[in-house]
């Protein structure tokens, strides 16, 4: 405590506290108080001035019947009298009017009408002050003016108050007009108001001061509390080094291009010290011919490389580089996995397999070489296959094509399909056909090998004589030992992989029901229910011959699976979102051609559009159905019938939607919404409410629609829309003002400090909305597309076309780009995961869930945000405001 109580503490707790409680009584007296006091007199001199007009008036109006000949002046004059001194106005309706002539003499006073005739040169307040002289002095000196003096309080002579009083001349009949106000209720509202600054003052001192204790008692808390904090950073610190220093993995932190830091596993493996790699540049690790240009390493690069050790010889790693920030200062931190091992494994197998070539060439075995890629095309072969095949000569067999051989393509097309995901097949029972026309039987054996050349990948066959019954029969050991090992260690990694691969995720959809109820083995029989199986064209042929929305639903179920592999093989998030919603656009064209054969055919023409994510392309695996119908429809007297038609359409279409797995909206913004299923007419008149009366239900309304796609039906009907709502786009500055708007209402969730803030979202603590988070970027693209008339969905295009036309620079583009691919790859993953913990996805992301790299970025992101806010507001808002 003897600590914290010395004069540091004061200077910088109760000093501040001190100056502020100064300066805010300073402000109220010498700043509030007085310009409360001047507004509050301004108003009443604005009443009086607008008070005084109007029985100025009533004197003009007189003055101009006596003109016309409707009265005598005498009789004008006493009428305009009459009616002035009947005039009331105020809370109690009894501040008046008074009128004198120029001598002065009272012509008329309401309420002391002894002074009616009299001279009032003499007359003054109790202060002196000679009243009507001065209001004579003003009218001939200004025409109307105001003054200030005493004067007895409305009907009450004993009662003498401050006044404020403002007169005017009438010139036709040399009269001053004029009305005053008592302002002593400016001072009490004055005096109230300093009353209550007092009390309040006396508050927050009183809060000050209680603030200043708990910081007192608080600050000793908070010294022992970092002490300890200290002692476990530096416990931390020492873990993570260890943690570094026994890594089975070389570890080397480049800043600026130079070597910062190398762990102790690397130092070992290439035989140099701490002091050697530090002063070393970094490329003499590397072999000559190996360009790595490591300052221009934007995000994870990963690639096989040769290193030199110190005593030069060779060693082989896979460098996995990842740009960090380390100290404010721009770096990449290298990862080397050691796989000397694995190349000497791999150079002597390709060793053995050219031995293995040399002895088929000459065995009586069949031997080929085959590309897998294009017709198939039959490269190499010996002549034990020639003569096996019945051909005369090895010319003829030379222009024949591997799927020539096959009795049967289908079975050639498994084979293949299986080797893809083996790398090797052995005794595979095949039919194939010779020379003849003749059918014989045979075991094949397949294994790829690398390709010697370009970028084909080709592949060895090994084909039994007929009469063989096992491989061993024919083959030398070593052949058949090397073909059991391929496949044993292509399985074996397979069994090993962490990985579903987009293939893996299709095999359930290649097998019958049963099959599927009972998965418990594979054979090359079960893989070739579907020719297509292993690639995505498989799924759109199986949506094309669907029947039932249970099919549907079991498509839509293993998109999470092909999802998965795609997060980590590819840069942008553009393409997982391509295939995501076209191949919800196939199930939901699939579903319209089943109802429109239940419900018959369409009245008239129509088309189905979706909006939304939907719209833009951008499906996640918790979106709801955002559809509509437009219908076009001329005949007003058959308008009921078919808009019964399509409403009980699109109600069929959202309740099978829902069933395949795209689950209704709880907005009803869907096609079996009566309101959402409108001919072309109605659909323009919806968007042109929206956008010419510019209103925030109606922004809500454009915001959720516009992002509009069509799927099915006519496209002209929806082509005819899209151009509609363009063309009355044109010069809306209060509707872009209100889009603009919702733009910069988002506001990052990031503290003072710069740290994430949380909240607890459905369900889960220390959570953040990544839909609320991503919404802003795509509203960002949105306003300036519609601004420069770009007729593209996807966000990223709407990026990418702004930066072409130099509308974003490439700076905010590319920045706009990766905050939307990388808060999308955060969405997909954690719903994948909640997923497969057969959880239902959300949106909620718990930020303890993502690694310490992850939540740097995502601060970052977050912080560049605001970025957004500021553009949009000074090119859509601030001009509108002026």
């Amino acid at each position: 405590m003897k600590q914290i109580l010395k004069a540091g503490f004061f200077l910088k707790i109760i000093l501040p506290a001190l100056l502020a409680i100064t300066l805010f009584v300073l402000t109220v007296f010498v700043f509030i108080i007085p310009a409360f006091e001047r507004n509050a007199i301004n108003q009443k001199k604005n009443m009086l001035h607008e008070l005084t007009n109007t029985a100025w008036s009533i004197l003009q109006k007189y003055q101009t019947d006596e003109k016309n000949g409707l009265f005598t002046r005498d009789e004008a004059q006493k009428k305009a009298i009459s009616e002035i001194e009947a005039l009331r106005y105020g809370s109690d309706t009894k501040d008046y009017f008074w009128i004198t002539d120029m001598t002065p003499v009272m012509i008329m006073h309401p309420y002391v009408q002894e002074l009616t005739g009299k001279p009032l040169k003499e007359f003054a307040d109790p202060d002196g002050k000679r009243i009507f002289l001065e209001a004579r002095s003003i009218v001939m000196e200004h025409e109307e003016g105001f003054m200030n003096y005493k004067w007895q309080f409305m009907d009450q002579p004993g009662i003498i108050v401050p006044k404020l009083s403002f007169v005017k001349k009438f010139e036709p009949w040399n009269w001053i007009v004029g009305t005053g106000i008592y302002i002593d209720d400016v001072e009490n509202e004055i005096s109230q108001l300093t009353n209550h600054l007092l009390l309040i003052l006396t508050g927050i001192i009183l809060i000050i001061s209680l603030m200043i204790f708990y910081i007192t008692f608080q600050s000793l808390k908070i010294e022992n509390e970092r002490t300890a904090a200290e002692m476990l950073l530096h416990e931390s610190r020492e873990k993570y080094k260890s943690l570094i220093e026994s890594s089975t993995e070389g570890i080397i932190l480049l800043l600026n291009s130079k070597i910062s830091y190398a762990n102790a596993f690397i130092q070992k493996w290439l035989k140099y010290n701490s002091d050697e790699l530090e002063r070393i540049d970094i490329n003499k690790l590397f072999t000559p011919g190996q360009d790595i240009n490591f300052e221009n390493i934007k995000k994870e690069n990963r690639v096989e490389v040769r290193l030199n050790k110190k005593d030069g010889t060779p060693t082989f790693a896979i460098l996995t580089a990842l740009p960090v920030k380390f100290a404010d200062k721009e770096g990449v931190l290298l990862t080397f996995r050691d796989t000397s091992e694995h190349q000497t494994i791999k150079q002597e197998r390709e060793y053995l397999k050219s031995q293995i070539s040399t002895i088929f060439k000459h065995s009586r075995t069949g031997y080929f070489r085959f590309s897998l890629k294009g017709d198939k095309k039959i490269v190499e072969f010996n002549q034990s296959i020639v003569k096996m095949l019945g051909y005369k000569s090895e010319n003829e067999l030379k222009k024949i094509k591997l799927p020539d051989l096959f009795e049967n393509i289908n079975q050639l097309k498994i084979l293949l399909s299986n080797l893809k995901k083996q790398k090797a097949l052995v005794n595979q029972k095949i039919r194939l056909r010779k020379y003849d026309q003749t059918i014989i039987e045979n075991k094949i054996s397949l294994f790829i090998v690398e390709a010697p050349a370009g970028n084909n990948i080709y592949c060895d066959g090994i084909i039994e004589p007929p009469s063989a019954n096992k491989l061993n029969n024919n083959l030398h050991p070593a052949i058949q030992e090397l073909i059991l090992s391929l496949s044993q260690e292509t399985q074996s990694a397979n069994r090993l992989s962490t990985r579903t691969s987009a293939d893996d995720a299709l095999a359930p959809l290649t097998k019958s029901k049963d099959q599927r109820e009972n998965d418990t083995h594979k054979t090359n029989k079960d893989a070739g229910t579907g020719k297509h199986a292993n690639s995505l064209e498989f799924i759109r042929e199986k949506i094309k011959n669907c029947q039932n929305t249970r099919e549907l639903a079991d498509i839509r179920s293993i998109l999470p699976q092909l999802v998965k592999p795609m997060l980590s093989q590819t840069g942008s998030i553009s393409t997982i979102t391509e295939m995501t919603s076209g191949l919800n656009d196939l199930i939901t064209y699939r579903i319209i051609e089943n109802c429109i054969k239940e419900h018959g055919t369409p009245p008239v023409p129509f088309t189905f559009f979706v909006y939304g994510s939907a719209g833009r392309h951008e499906l996640v695996f918790n979106s709801d159905q955002d559809n509509a119908i437009i219908y076009d429809n001329n005949d007003p007297e058959k308008e009921d019938e078919i808009h019964h038609y399509f409403v009980a359409l699109g109600k069929e279409i959202n309740r099978q939607l829902h069933t395949s797995g795209l689950v209704l909206c709880s907005g009803n913004y869907m096609a079996g919404n009566p309101k959402w299923c409108q001919s072309l007419t109605i659909w323009q008149d919806y968007f042109a409410d929206w956008i010419v009366n510019a209103e925030p239900e109606n922004i809500l309304n454009f915001s959720v629609m516009f992002d509009f796609r069509h799927v099915y039906g006519k496209e002209a009907l929806f082509e005819k829309l899209q151009n509609y709502v363009h063309e009355i786009l044109d010069g809306r500055t209060a509707f872009f003002y209100l889009l603009a708007k919702q733009v910069t209402m988002f506001k990052p969730p990031l503290n003072v400090f710069g740290n994430i803030t949380t909240d607890t979202i459905d369900g889960q603590p220390d959570s953040i909305d990544l839909k609320k988070c991503i919404s802003p970027i795509a509203m960002f693209a949105r306003i300036y597309a519609l601004r420069n008339k770009i007729q593209l969905n996807r966000t990223a295009q709407r990026l990418q076309a702004l930066k072409e036309m130099g509308v974003l620079s490439v700076e905010t583009a590319e920045q706009a780009q990766f905050h939307f691919n990388f808060l999308m790859q955060l969405r997909f993953k954690q719903q994948i995961t909640k997923i497969e913990n057969n959880e239902k996805p959300g949106n909620a992301l718990q930020i303890k869930n993502l690694n310490e790299i992850e939540q740097h970025i995502l601060k970052k992101v977050f912080s560049q945000m605001n970025s957004y806010s500021e553009k949009i507001s000074a090119e859509f808002m601030s001009a509108y405001r002026d």
